[in-house]
């Protein structure tokens, strides 16, 4: 009989915080715990998203916002645009996420410049085209990509 009481304690804990991750506001999570924020995400977009933002951050920073919607847009249709905001807000935020859920066959790629301004003159960058979902090819075999076109302002 303990131990029926103590798994029913413990899935009221559970079932409490898996309610309070979902309540945390995600817009407003500069001063929580990188831990928390993770495990928030974690609870409201489920970790295969949040593992195919975090493989692309380094990718979607130096994108223009509008571009970098797009992007998102495509790699998850299914989330609004808030959302998408929200999620890449706060996977971007993380110090260090591992990324081990992935093998480069089954890895998405945005394929962007390196940098967010023009090596010549330092003007910011801006869409050239919108972004294309490409194939590319590797040692391993082929994958899906996003390629974004931008140029000097």
């Amino acid at each position: 009989m303990k131990l029926v009481d103590e798994e029913i304690s413990t899935e009221g804990i559970s079932t409490k915080l898996l309610e309070d991750f979902r309540v945390l506001n995600l817009k407003r999570v500069e001063h929580v715990s990188p831990d928390i924020v993770l495990c928030a995400v974690i609870v409201k977009f489920r970790l295969a998203l949040v593992c195919s933002i975090a493989r692309v951050v380094p990718s979607l920073r130096v994108l223009p916002i509008d571009v970098r919607r797009q992007v998102v847009k495509i790699l998850c249709p299914h989330v609004s645009e808030e959302d998408g905001d929200t999620l890449f807000q706060c996977v971007a935020s993380l110090p260090d996420f591992p990324n081990t859920t992935a093998t480069e066959s089954d890895a998405f790629h945005v394929f962007s410049p390196p940098c967010d301004r023009c090596v010549r003159c330092q003007s910011h960058l801006v869409r050239y085209n919108n972004p294309v979902e490409v194939d590319y090819y590797h040692l391993t075999g082929s994958s899906k990509g996003i390629k974004c076109s931008l140029k000097c302002s």
